[in-house]
């Protein structure tokens, strides 16, 4: 395994991960049609109609797409590793299949990279090389998406169902993380927030108190926890800031642009901001959650239902439930490689440049 010493980028718990980054159900939707079909031509294990905004970040950073760091046939480790699981949580309580589908939450993907870098760091001999590999790791890139499935899989279900302390505990599960990718080396930290969740289409068709909507249609209660999340994100990465200044503790602020595609469509070319690009009962959301995309189509009161693809997907935001479609991972993507939603701003792209003019 070769190592240059370039800058990296290494993904934790993105929550719709490509394929064989993950131990998984034997059969997620995201195997099957027609996810993929736009930029793949056939299913790649990524849950979009093509690549996922971090697809697109690493190839505008020149890098291409980063092999996931459980395929062990055909990977090329040299300038980024993808540690992400689909379907991931932040606390290890919450990460539904953990057991019979083996997710691998963040801090167990934490281990995994801990694994990793002892294994490249016991390639190298003598002090000097150990040395400069473990500079390498502190110049790269780690880019954390996580916490959306924390919240969608249990949050507003009940009466019972208790906000804050959801929240409180989320968000001491990423402090653990952090904490420990620090003590692992990473000084470069890129944390997304989460996005609005009560405007896609799974959360927003929520029968649970449907009427509790802000004038756009989004559920509020949805919104309320995500703001009060994304808040104490804010307060963390502060946190670590003043205790290690050192370090670039930076926001990636994905929710604003979710936001403002749902509140300004036009701006985005999208036609159909709240409907599921594939999906199967028509509507305001085009969402059933026993008909989704990707399954066998099933017979109900003798009529054949099937999620079916729409003609046009750019026209959307949401390709299946809460993932977007290609199109609108591209705003996404230039989010960060922009530097536009970056708190500090951080030029990843020119980071990047450097790194490779300095090794010609």
């Amino acid at each position: 395994m070769s190592w240059p010493a370039l800058a990296s980028l290494l993904v934790l718990c993105l929550a719709h991960s490509p394929r064989a980054s993950f131990f998984r159900s034997p059969f997620p939707n995201a195997d099957f049609e027609p996810y993929g079909s736009d930029y793949f031509g056939q299913p790649s294990g990524r849950w979009s109609n093509g690549r996922l905004f971090i697809d697109i970040i690493t190839q505008g950073l020149g890098i291409g797409m980063l092999s996931p760091y459980l395929k062990s046939l055909g990977s090329n480790f040299t300038r980024g590793v993808s540690f992400a699981s689909s379907g991931s949580t932040a606390q290890n309580s919450t990460a539904v299949g953990t057991n019979s589908g083996g997710l691998f939450t963040l801090l167990v993907q934490i281990d995994q990279f801990r694994e990793f870098q002892d294994y490249v760091l016991l390639q190298k001999k003598g002090v000097s090389e150990k040395l400069q590999m473990r500079q390498h790791f502190s110049n790269s890139v780690y880019l954390i998406e996580t916490a959306h499935n924390d919240y969608i899989k249990v949050a507003f279900k009940t009466e019972e169902f208790d906000p804050i302390a959801l929240m409180v505990a989320v968000i001491s599960a990423m402090r653990i993380a952090l904490q420990a990718l620090f003590d692992l080396g990473a000084r470069i930290f890129l944390v997304m927030n989460v996005t609005p969740l009560g405007c896609n289409p799974s959360t927003a068709s929520n029968p649970y108190r449907t009427e509790n909507r802000d004038e756009y249609g989004c559920k509020v209660d949805y919104l309320t926890l995500v703001n009060m999340h994304n808040d104490h994100l804010v307060e963390l990465l502060s946190e670590f800031r003043l205790k290690y200044p050192m370090a670039h503790w930076i926001l990636f602020d994905a929710y604003s642009i979710m936001l403002d595609g749902y509140h300004n469509p036009s701006k985005y070319g999208v036609k159909y901001p709240f409907r599921a690009c594939c999906g199967y009962g028509g509507g305001t959301y085009n969402y059933d959650e026993d008909i989704q995309c990707g399954q066998a189509g099933e017979y109900i009161n003798g009529t054949y239902a099937e999620a079916t693809k729409c003609e046009d997907p750019s026209l959307y935001i949401i390709w299946d439930s809460l993932h977007p479609v290609e199109s609108f991972c591209h705003h996404l993507a230039q989010g960060v490689l922009d530097g536009t939603h970056l708190s500090p701003y951080f030029n990843v792209t020119e980071k990047f440049k450097m790194e490779t003019h300095a090794q010609i």
